[in-house]
């Protein structure tokens, strides 16, 4: 790599000191029939996200909003832009400072994108940086490859450190992160750990973004933990989970913006307001099997990627205890011509050992199996209501839940699954076929409501408390559940002529929801779900708390003194009993809480 020939600070003196901008100019770079009623969680599908109004966080007064040189910034809808159009692949860098006494335990991250792109073009975090007495500091930045790389610059030049590409850098938007892990500093791209260096400038210094070379560069999303406090630090700072004195919580909306023609909100969570949440809702109108349909993934991670909140695929497939009807279908789905998996009935322990683990994390050991007997029971009232509110009584069903601790990496993942199967009879295709008259059974597997909680090894225990209040907060918006299932009785009917009609279709869901309007499950978990509720309860560390003013509930991480919400939307809980967020943030809309005995 070639050294840098010449360096300059902006032309306002007071450009670097204020703003934590620096631009350096180098010479040359380096180059996812009946089945109407099966889907409660559609299938998952990692491809489409959910846009979050995020920004960059601190780093918002130091942008660059405008010209300077051949730098052009702009900050759109929380995204900022930065754009080099010139011949001049000069580099242009955003620091500042983290919270006092954090060195050496910090994170940061941002998400990337090359949004136009030429040989010279880099962007991503620079960390560790040090103006006296002379600049230093290390970039990791996103190349055209797509490439991650690590440099360090210094008064001798700049050095690249190391590389990689393929699989570990996908196309299009990375989020590339740092973390102090004392005396060393941790590179990953998304949640992958890339490298790790120590040495000069690690645990010290500024942390920003940089962008380097020619072309136009976008960043969404900066963090900065734990950050700067008072002036000069977002308005908005989010308040660390793990801090132990403060844990911040807000209401995670996930809509289907597609499906019936306007916005409609399909569920909603609870989850720390530092998380990235990462998922959305898409129609497959291509789908081989029925519940294809509808897909939906959620992924909610803290800052720092080792804490996670997953909502994992439903799973259907069907079998007939008939050796001949049996065939006629496995030729099919050789021919491709069969819509759905064909497999034996299974339980939850099944699911979760033979399909669960092969399918999403093979190789990891299965370290603790635990069967739920009222989980299946809840689950067992809730299925036969559902299919008794349809007409659908003919089926015997058998439902299932348990959970499972695994290990994979340098991280362990509880899952729970629920499952349940159908059985119905019918005439034996192979006794017609030898004259006689017989009855054959029939099954529909299903597996879903499966969540994974994911934590650092031997660190999940005390979590738990947050997981819990994560999953007894899923609500699932009744009316657009009402709507997919008319849509799926409507294609199974051959009803369905034109997308147009979707709309209708809503309407109609919103009509047999009355409480739809005043948005009341949105509100409160004033009806929770009985499923969401005994997984709850069977894990530890959740307390219920009551607004005084409506009598609403919710069940949130227990061990805090005081519990303040806001708009239901947002609650903030805290070990220090005189904690008042009306006084402490200058904000006069938070209610207290008040804790009750859990229902």
């Amino acid at each position: 790599m070639p050294a840098a020939t010449s360096a300059r600070v902006a032309n306002d003196s007071t450009f670097f000191e204020h703003r934590h901008a620096f631009l350096l100019h180098v010479s040359t770079l380096l180059p996812f029939k009946l089945l109407a009623i099966l889907l409660v969680i559609p299938v998952f599908s990692c491809g489409s996200e959910t846009r979050r109004n995020d920004d960059m966080g601190a780093l918002v007064p130091e942008l660059l909003l405008g010209r300077d040189g051949v730098w052009e910034g702009e900050l759109v809808n929380g995204e900022y832009r930065m754009r080099n159009e010139s011949e001049d692949p000069t580099l242009y860098y955003f620091s500042v400072d983290g919270k006092p006494g954090s060195e050496g335990r910090r994170t940061a991250r941002v998400d990337v994108t090359l949004a136009t792109e030429s040989p010279t073009s880099h962007a991503g975090l620079v960390y560790g940086v040090t103006t006296e007495p002379e600049t230093f500091f290390y970039l990791f930045a996103l190349r055209p490859g797509p490439l991650a790389t690590i440099y360090r610059w210094d008064s001798e030049g700049v050095n690249e450190l190391s590389s990689v590409s393929g699989d570990d850098v996908p196309a299009g938007t990375n989020t590339l992160a740092i973390e102090e892990d004392g005396d060393r500093v941790r590179f990953f791209v998304g949640d992958r750990e890339i490298s790790s260096i120590s040495g000069r400038g690690v645990g010290a210094g500024q942390i920003g973004v940089a962008a380097w070379g020619i072309g136009e560069f976008v960043f969404d999303r900066f963090d900065l933990l734990p950050a700067l406090d008072g002036p000069g630090s977002s308005g908005d700072e989010p308040v660390v989970a793990n801090a132990g004195t403060q844990l911040h919580l807000r209401v995670v909306e996930i809509l289907d913006e597609s499906g019936f023609g306007q916005p409609v909100v399909a569920l909603r969570f609870l989850a720390p307001v530092d998380w990235r949440v990462q998922g959305g809702v898409t129609w497959n109108w291509q789908f081989s099997c029925i519940n294809e349909l509808v897909q939906l993934g959620i992924q909610a991670t803290s800052p720092d990627g080792s804490l996670a909140f997953e909502i994992f695929p439903t799973w259907f497939a069907e079998w007939v205890e008939d050796d001949y009807e049996l065939q006629v279908k496995q030729q099919a789905m050789q021919q491709g011509q069969q819509q759905c998996p064909l497999a034996p009935p299974f339980d939850a322990p099944t699911f979760l050992t033979e399909y669960f683990v092969p399918g999403f994390r093979a190789g990891a050991n299965v370290r603790a199996a635990e069967p739920h007997p009222e989980t299946a029971q809840a689950l067992s009232q809730k299925v036969r209501r559902r299919f008794a509110e349809v007409g659908m009584s003919q089926y015997d069903i058998n439902a299932d839940a348990a959970s499972i601790v695994i290990s994979h990496g340098n991280a362990d993942e509880r899952v729970l699954a629920s499952t349940y199967v159908m059985q119905m009879q019918g005439l034996s295709l192979s006794a017609q076929a030898q004259g006689r008259m017989a009855m054959r059974n029939q099954y529909f597997s299903i597996a879903e409501n499966v969540y994974g909680f994911r934590a650092p090894r031997g660190e999940l225990d005390r979590n738990e408390a947050l997981f819990a209040t994560i999953l007894g907060s899923l609500q699932i918006n009744p009316a657009w559940q009402t709507a997919i299932t008319l849509v799926q009785g409507k294609i199974t009917q051959n009803n369905i002529r034109q997308i147009a009609e979707m709309g209708r279709i809503w309407n109609e869901a919103a009509r047999r929801e009355q409480d739809i309007q005043n948005r009341d499950w949105q509100r409160s978990q004033r009806e929770r779900d009985a499923l969401a509720e005994s997984w709850t309860q069977m894990m530890k560390g959740v307390a219920s708390y009551q607004d005084p003013d409506d009598g609403t509930t919710v069940e949130l991480t227990d061990g805090f003194d005081v519990v303040w919400a806001k708009n239901g939307s947002e609650f903030l809980l805290s070990t220090d009993p005189s904690f008042d967020p009306n006084v402490v943030l200058r904000d006069q809309s938070w209610n207290q809480l008040r804790r009750v005995s859990r229902p």
